[in-house]
């Protein structure tokens, strides 16, 4: 009767000690904790990006170069999703602060509540950047190219284009799930930006997509112009490192966006029609607990006639 075949390869090791039979889960790189904390810290900062932060935009755009590099970091699926629902959360825990204002000061809700009501809204509002993440990683990431191991992602094309549509993908989706809520859409702080330029063109969800995308197409140029360098000073100098046209296409083409971004408000989208209407836009500021009373919508009436009467609509 024939031997049995051994189980062990010619050099003695068993096809479990292989390489390709370890399991990619013990072999993945494990995140340390402090770059969720980063993530979340990168999120908080997006926040300045908004009025009345002068040059917000240009901001805004390095913050999310920042983030993608950021997911760049990640070497699967979870640690990517949970990349973005850091960086949610701390853009969302941060931009929404004044929910705790209006729940505690004004509605009475003791701090305690106010608070764990403003963290976990904000970590529901969080998975829709997680959301994007994880569809960047399954679209262009690691999920997709297999290398679920110890390298990082290496930014491509591919991956440009995933994360913008991912993450114009999420924010569309919390524009409108369970009735919406758009606050903090990336592509209003471009309003006095770079990129306001497209606005009329794509919209606010359209500025976002853009802003992705230059953001990615940075991240891409940083990389690769670091990789090139080090291939070269691994070669002595011996010649151009293989790919070396890929940084300059990706800033040319980065440079290119933001050049059209700032170009395009030049260009009348609209003309008037008939005589001009001159209006004046009046906000009252009128305190909380007096909005709803007798003596408060009295006083409040009267300043406004006021406002109304003591001068003529700015024309």
């Amino acid at each position: 009767m024939a031997e049995p075949i051994d189980s062990r390869t010619r050099d003695g090791a068993r096809p479990a000690d292989t390489p390709k039979a370890v399991d990619s889960a013990a072999t993945r790189r494990a995140l340390p904790a402090w770059h969720y904390v980063a993530a979340a810290a990168l999120g908080a900062l997006n926040t300045l990006s908004f009025a009345p932060t002068p040059h917000g935009g240009w901001l805004e755009i390095a913050i999310f170069a920042g983030f993608y590099f950021w997911l760049t970091r990640t070497t699967g699926w979870k640690s990517a999703l949970f990349t973005g629902w850091a960086f949610g959360f701390g853009n969302f825990v941060s931009g929404v602060w004044w929910l705790y204002v209006s729940m505690h000061f004004y509605g009475g809700m003791p701090a305690v509540l106010a608070g764990a009501a403003l963290v976990l809204f904000s970590l529901y509002l969080g998975l829709y950047p997680a959301l994007a993440a994880l569809v960047w990683s399954f679209c262009a990431g690691h999920a997709s190219n297999g290398r679920n191991g110890t390298l990082p992602f290496s930014p491509t094309w591919h991956g440009a284009f995933a994360f913008a549509s991912a993450w114009a993908l999420g924010e569309w989706a919390r524009g409108y799930v369970f009735t919406g809520f758009p606050w903090l859409s990336s592509g209003y702080a471009q309003v006095d930006g770079p990129l306001a330029g497209f606005a009329p063109i794509v919209g606010v969800y359209g500025v976002g997509w853009v802003l992705a995308l230059v953001a990615a197409l940075i991240v891409q140029t940083l990389v690769h112009v670091r990789a090139a360098r080090r291939d070269a000073a691994a070669s002595s100098g011996s010649g151009a490192p293989r790919g070396a046209a890929t940084p300059a296409v990706a800033a040319i083409a980065a440079v290119a966006v933001i050049a059209a971004g700032l170009l395009l408000p030049h260009v009348s989208w609209t003309h008037p029609e008939n005589a001009p209407l001159n209006v004046r836009l009046l906000q009252g500021n009128v305190k909380q607990e007096m909005k709803f009373s007798e003596t408060g919508l009295v006083d409040s009436l009267a300043e406004f006639q006021k406002l109304i009467t003591e001068s003529p609509p700015i024309s």
